[in-house]
């Protein structure tokens, strides 16, 4: 039996922002709300996504402005 689907989320997501901090100095983040996006036909797509976490890992990374 394999990791679950959202250590596997988190793994990715920690993996993709290290990738980022490596290559980049500093990483702008626009105001997305995942609320609103929600409510439209992509709405599944949204939430599998973790906006939030993504959003999360940069800041703790400490290279989002």
């Amino acid at each position: 039996m394999g990791p679950r689907p959202r250590n596997r989320r988190k793994d990715a997501t920690h993996k993709f922002t290290t990738h980022l901090a490596e290559c980049y100095g500093v990483i702008f983040v626009g105001d997305v709300s995942s609320a609103k996006l929600v409510k439209t036909k992509m709405a599944k797509s949204v939430l599998y996504a973790g906006w939030h976490q993504l959003k999360t890992q940069l800041k703790y990374k400490d290279i989002t402005q």
